[in-house]
C-alpha cells in the first residue's frame, strides 16, 4: 500500500524550479510563485496520483495561503458578473 505522502510527491520537482532556476528580471516574484504552483498543478494532474479535482483544489488552496494571489484574485473565475 502506497502511502499518501507518495502520492503528493510530483509537485516538489516542480517547487524547486521556484528555489533553483534563476528568476528573469521582467518576472515579479509574485509571477514567478505562480508559476512553480501552476507547474505543480499540472504535474499533479498529469501524472494523476489524486483526481482532477483535489489538484484544482490543492493549486487553488496554496495560491490563497502563500498570498500569491489573494481571495477575490483567486476565485474571480467562479463569479459570475453578466446581470
Amino acid at each position: 500500500m502506497e502511502s499518501f505522502a507518495l502520492h503528493l510527491s510530483p509537485p516538489r520537482p516542480c517547487v524547486a524550479v521556484r528555489f533553483f532556476v534563476p528568476k528573469p528580471v521582467e518576472v515579479t516574484p509574485q509571477a514567478w510563485q505562480l508559476l512553480a504552483i501552476f507547474l505543480s498543478t499540472i504535474a499533479g494532474l498529469v501524472l494523476s496520483p489524486l483526481p482532477v479535482g483535489a489538484w484544482a483544489f490543492l493549486g487553488l488552496t496554496t495560491s490563497v495561503v502563500t498570498r500569491t494571489l489573494t481571495f477575490p484574485a483567486a476565485f474571480s473565475a467562479f463569479t459570475s458578473e453578466s446581470q
